[in-house]
């Protein structure tokens, strides 16, 4: 019999985690005979419009357009939630990943009374109205997160958790490596993520203005930050540029032109409980990464064979200087990095704890 599944997203492709934790099985669900129905509860094109506001819009105070559009998009979602509610009765599976209505996700289970697998990553209950989120991740028949940290907290309250690892997209680097060329002139340092976690640059900042005043030959790229140039560090002396918003082909071509990169996250809990998908993503470029030693990255990275641990400042001076100085280090740590990769993770093997996540029995 082929199974119905509704697939709740924040905003499909925006976010990184839309592709890795859902989008990117759609072809494997069709392959098995699930039929799909993929719903995005936040609007893509106005959240794109707060994050990254077009040039045209510029005649526009920026607070009043971030306004306008952050009203929109609630309306948006008020009625996307209603419209759920209204169909989730046609399925039988509904696969919420990384949202955060807990009200929406509620009524899905205890007014429908629907079979949920509720999919998250990081440390979600440190954030607003966290009891709530305990409560929810307590009624929902089965938790899916990507890493054994999580896990170790969803068990106290919710016996069905199945770990599933982000799929660093390994396929889409080795279909652009070909046609990529690095930049002979400079050493390009990079960092990719979200302008919620660019304040993690700045656990680093002091060691990259040291670097900047010793080395002539190094650019600093930063990639997925937004236009909001208040949560910048001063850039003083600084040679750098950024890609405000990247998609996903966009991320896998700034990644092939990086010569090293980064990883740092503040010693909080927040940080232990992180996914390694940005070194894993790093090293499907065959890109050195240098990271905090902190959580899961303890586990993923051998220190000097497939990438670099830094547990202080002095150890992400001394570590950033040996990649810097050492072309044959950087092409050696990243080869193995990228032998990581292809031998830790698999997409078919993903989905099959996807789907044995689906099938676990009711409450």
């Amino acid at each position: 019999m082929q199974k119905k599944i509704l697939i709740i997203l924040e905003a499909g492709k925006i976010n990184p985690s839309g592709i890795t934790r859902a989008l990117i099985y759609r072809n494997l669900f069709k392959k098995n005979g699930y039929k799909c129905k993929f719903i995005n509860r936040n609007s893509s094109l106005l959240l794109h419009i707060i994050i990254n506001p077009p040039s045209i819009l510029g005649f526009m105070n920026p607070r009043l357009t971030l306004n306008i559009a952050g009203k929109l998009n609630s309306i948006y979602s008020k009625i996307v939630h209603k419209y759920i509610l209204k169909i989730s009765e046609q399925f039988d599976i509904v696969y919420t990943s990384k949202v955060q209505d807990w009200d929406l996700i509620y009524k899905l289970k205890v007014v429908k009374k629907r079979r949920i697998v509720y999919d998250f990553g990081d440390s979600v209950w440190l954030f607003s109205n966290g009891q709530r989120f305990n409560e929810i991740i307590s009624i929902v028949d089965t938790v899916t997160t990507d890493n054994k940290y999580v896990l170790d907290y969803v068990i106290k309250y919710n016996k069905n958790c199945v770990v599933i690892p982000d799929y660093p997209q390994l396929d889409i680097f080795d279909k652009l490596r070909v046609n990529s060329k690095k930049q002979k002139d400079k050493i390009v340092i990079g960092w990719i993520g979200s302008p919620t976690t660019l304040f993690n640059i700045s656990l680093i900042w002091d060691v990259i203005h040291f670097l900047f005043t010793k080395y002539n030959n190094i650019h600093l790229r930063l990639v997925g930050v937004g236009k909001n140039n208040f949560l910048f560090p001063d850039y003083s002396y600084i040679d750098y540029s950024i890609r405000p918003m990247y998609n996903q082909k966009q991320m896998v071509e700034e990644v092939l032109n990086m010569d090293i990169g980064l990883f740092p996250l503040q010693n909080i809990e927040s940080s232990v409980v992180r996914g390694v998908l940005k070194a894993s993503v790093y090293m499907c470029g065959a890109v050195p990464v240098i990271g905090s030693a902190m959580g899961e990255m303890n586990d993923f990275i051998q220190d000097g064979q497939n990438g670099f641990l830094a547990s202080n400042m002095d150890e992400w001076k001394t570590k950033l200087e040996l990649l810097i100085e050492d072309k044959s280090l950087r092409e050696r740590i990243g080869q193995n990095g990228l032998t990581t990769v292809r031998t830790s993770f698999s997409l078919d093997d993903n989905f099959d704890l996807l789907t044995k996540a689906f099938d676990k029995n009711l409450k």
